[in-house]
């Protein structure tokens, strides 16, 4: 490339001193570009509407197509600078992209940021976040913009998939209200993310609506258990006829890693036909009568550890 008038290639040029010498050791040829673009109408654009009937071509700051009811609603598509009111913050935000329209409310933007959402507003609006890959609903959106803001008085809920952390996650129920306070929670991952980078220390886990861990798989543990493991609180009625609150034991868990199986409370299994469950040696047995048979168990006290019976039939 050539700079103005001057006839002659740029470049930048290293040298090492020889002596009284200096001897040329590196050389970078430098590329001026004057038309940035391929398009030399966007060469040429200084911002203002501009139509070439000639080339066949318009450049303005914003275009649109649709059409207008009798209540002035509008249906359509606008390109370009377009400006709208944030959901969430309620400011005037101007942005620059593809966007539609329903009856006057956006039913999908595509930024030239990378960023896009597709569905109307509370909804059901899944976003779109092409740099970092990340797909979030609309809940999980709204958590996420009152995070940035500092505003963190409530759980998060709703449903993003990670692309590239490669993750799922769904949190409480679908709806945006602040006041949501149901915990529940699935996640799906590939690796084992702690809490406090968006994971829940395993690879597959639900939790209850009180965010009890109902399912747990990780490399170390993997268990099933009820959401009132180990115990429960009850209320109770006291001598003078009011009540109070106890903690007793209560619930179920089986731990896959360990091989053991804890029922905290009474448990009772049933059968209409016949069928087994083998622990080593021993067999848990349902006939097709409903009878239990156990055979070379052994049941220890969970309280004193005293074995209490070996091989029984119960009646």
């Amino acid at each position: 490339m050539y700079i103005g008038s001057i006839s002659k290639n740029v470049a930048l040029i290293g040298t090492v001193a020889t002596g009284d010498n200096l001897r040329i050791a590196y050389t970078c040829p430098i590329v001026i570009i004057e038309n940035k673009y391929q398009i030399p109408a966007v060469n040429n654009w200084n911002g203002d509407l501009q139509i070439d009937t000639q080339g066949n071509k318009i450049l303005a700051s914003m275009v649109g197509a649709g059409h207008k009811d009798e209540h002035n609603t509008f249906s359509g598509v606008l390109m370009g600078d377009v400006q709208y009111k944030d959901d969430y913050s309620g400011e005037d935000i101007i942005t620059t992209g593809l966007f539609g329209y329903d009856k006057s409310e956006q039913t999908f933007g595509f930024n030239i940021n990378g960023q896009a959402f597709i569905g109307k507003s509370d909804v059901g609006r899944i976003y779109v976040d092409g740099n970092t890959g990340r797909i979030t609903s609309a809940a999980r959106e709204s958590y996420d913009i009152n995070k940035a803001k500092g505003v963190t008085d409530n759980d998060p809920r709703g449903t993003e998939i990670n692309l590239k952390e490669n993750y799922i996650d769904i949190q409480g129920e679908s709806t945006s209200v602040a006041e949501d306070t149901n915990k529940s929670r699935i996640h799906i991952d590939t690796a084992i993310r702690p809490n406090n980078q968006g994971g829940t220390n395993a690879y597959f886990s639900i939790d209850s609506n009180n965010g009890k861990r109902l399912i747990h798989i990780a490399n170390d543990e993997y268990y099933l258990q009820t959401e009132d493991y180990p115990s429960s609180q009850i209320e109770v009625m006291t001598q003078d006829g009011g009540t109070t609150t106890v903690t007793r034991p209560s619930g179920l868990k089986i731990d896959l890693k360990n091989g053991s199986f804890d029922s905290k409370g009474k448990l009772t299994i049933t059968g209409n036909s016949e069928s087994s469950i083998n622990f080593g040696n021993g067999t848990f047995k349902v006939d097709g009568t409903g009878e239990t048979t156990l055979s070379s168990l052994t049941f220890k006290n969970p309280n004193t550890g005293v074995v209490q019976a070996t091989g029984i039939k119960p009646h």
